[in-house]
């Protein structure tokens, strides 16, 4: 059976058993405030409040299976993407959408930046990221892929944070991610060992 379910966190019992209507569920999201849950469906998006019998909305706009969904800071607005490489952005508070955009480039994630007026797309092709209006669906700029190290979002993705390795030792430089403006440096000793790198949960 195709369905999404929702678990209580407490003991992992099934709270609820919802069946697909229409083709695979690729993504889901909950929105900020927990109100309410988007779940793709083939190519549409389903909008449930999480006892409802019905979905409240349904958006249709894409051509083929969407694999990803995010909503904004606000609970405003969401953005899919679908394995066709293209995002659409959408107003729910307005009847009349944008059209569709085209990335050029395999999606491997969508998201909202801190705030509510740039979305950043993960290249999954590449690892580069590109950075994209939700106001007008414009292409901002594109920040390559590290040439090394490891390099990690931070929630929200306001921040980039890049581990590098050198002869005097390891190296760890936060960015802001839509500017590539320095935020600071840590530099390690030339016998300090690091391998990983994790953001706590608020960013800081």
């Amino acid at each position: 059976t195709k369905c999404w379910l929702l678990l209580n966190r407490s003991d992992w019992t099934v709270h609820r058993q919802q069946d697909l209507k229409v083709g695979h569920g690729e993504a889901i999201a909950w929105r900020p405030d927990g109100q309410t849950i988007a779940v793709a469906e083939g190519d549409v998006i389903s909008i449930w409040e999480p006892d409802g019998n019905e979905p409240q909305r349904i958006l249709r706009g894409h051509k083929i299976t969407i694999k990803g969904v995010s909503w904004s800071p606000d609970g405003q607005q969401l953005v899919t993407s679908d394995a066709d490489r293209e995002i659409k952005i959408w107003d729910l508070n307005s009847t009349p959408q944008p059209p569709i955009i085209s990335t050029g480039d395999a999606i491997e994630s969508v998201s909202w930046m801190r705030g509510d007026k740039i979305l950043a797309v993960a290249n999954g092709a590449d690892g580069s990221a590109s950075f994209w209006s939700a106001n007008d669906g414009q292409k901002l700029r594109v920040k390559p892929a590290p040439a090394e190290g490891e390099s990690l979002w931070s929630p929200g993705r306001r921040l980039s944070a890049q581990l590098l390795t050198s002869e005097v030792g390891p190296r760890i430089k936060i960015v802001e991610a839509s500017t590539d403006t320095l935020h600071s440096v840590w530099q390690g000793a030339s016998d300090d060992v690091v391998r990983k790198l994790a953001w706590s949960g608020d960013g800081a």
